[in-house]
């Protein structure tokens, strides 16, 4: 994957190491992001799955042949899954329900009171998981249609399924579409994956052909780029 947008402090954990993270930097399989406050980052995995992840939000992005496993520790993000493959799934999973989609676009909301899943588009299926005879078993909690919600009240393990109010998922959806057209254009993806996931100035003057700048400001700052 790649980072088409990103605002404030960002982590990104990969092979237990700390990233810096930037637009064009390369996401890849079994990398964390955590997000802090007022902080957002837009990612694209594959060319056909595009996620929004708000401040204060942990998930970790996992991919074997035909699953890609988003779990979400906490936070908010907003999926926006285009098309899959055959036999291919996409689960968003928190620590108390699943989300399983096909292809829509739906925002996900998990933290220490309540899980919460809002569908715009398309038809999420939902699974909760539930501790029985020591074990976590998985139960059918049916699919979402678009305008639905589905809220699970974990202080008082209750379950809801109802028509959402009024949100902002509409506009949300079509700024991440315009987001998303910079892949269709080729020649500007391949520019974009071109950019170097390095700090290194060295390294960054050898891809441009280009030293390195550095700006003396007269209140004693020095902005090198």
């Amino acid at each position: 994957g790649v980072v088409l947008f990103i605002k404030g402090k960002v982590d990104l954990i990969s092979e237990d190491k700390n990233q810096d993270v930037y637009q064009g930097t390369t996401i890849t399989e079994n990398s964390t992001i955590k997000t802090y406050d007022k902080s957002t980052i837009e990612i694209v995995l594959d060319k056909r799955i595009q996620i929004r992840i708000k401040e204060n939000t942990t998930i970790t992005l996992t991919k074997s042949e035909n699953l890609w496993k988003i779990f979400q520790e906490q936070g908010i993000s907003y999926h926006n899954v285009k098309s899959l493959k055959p036999k291919e799934n996409y689960y968003v999973e928190t620590p108390s329900a699943i989300a399983g989609v096909r292809g829509t676009f739906f925002y996900v909301n998990n933290n220490s009171d309540k899980t919460e899943i809002e569908v715009h588009k398309g038809n999420v299926i939902i699974y909760t998981k539930e501790l029985e005879s020591g074990y976590i078993q998985l139960k059918n909690k049916g699919s979402l249609t678009p305008n639905n919600l589905f809220l699970f009240d974990k202080k008082i393990k209750k379950i809801e399924k109802k028509v959402a109010k009024k949100s902002d998922l509409d506009v949300l959806f079509k700024e991440m579409e315009q987001n998303l057209s910079i892949i269709e254009n080729e020649e500007l993806w391949e520019n974009l994956s071109k950019i170097p996931t390095t700090t290194n100035k060295k390294d960054i003057e050898k891809v441009y052909n280009k030293r390195v700048e550095k700006i003396h400001l007269v209140d004693g700052r020095i902005l090198e780029g």
